[in-house]
């Protein structure tokens, strides 16, 4: 749990719109979030639920569209609002 932590102040500390949000914040806006998971074409993909708040994810200095983990088979694409 310590390392989720410390990847969690580093998302606050490099994503400047969210220099006042706390870890319990970022939490609940942007990680536990509604959304569809589905499988098309041999891909998997997921549609997260639009929020008020996703304006800044504009701001955010990486890219969140595509998850490649070197456990998983296949990427995630990831459709935000």
């Amino acid at each position: 749990l310590d390392e989720v932590a410390a990847l969690l102040a580093a998302v606050r500390q490099h994503w400047a719109a969210l220099s006042g949000t706390g870890i319990d914040g970022l939490r609940l806006s942007f990680l536990q979030r509604r959304g569809l998971l589905r499988r098309t074409d041999g891909a998997w993909q997921l549609h997260v639920q639009a929020e008020p708040f996703d304006v800044l994810l504009e701001l955010l200095p990486w890219g969140i569209s595509l998850v490649k983990l070197p456990w998983m088979p296949q990427p995630l694409m990831v459709a935000w609002p």
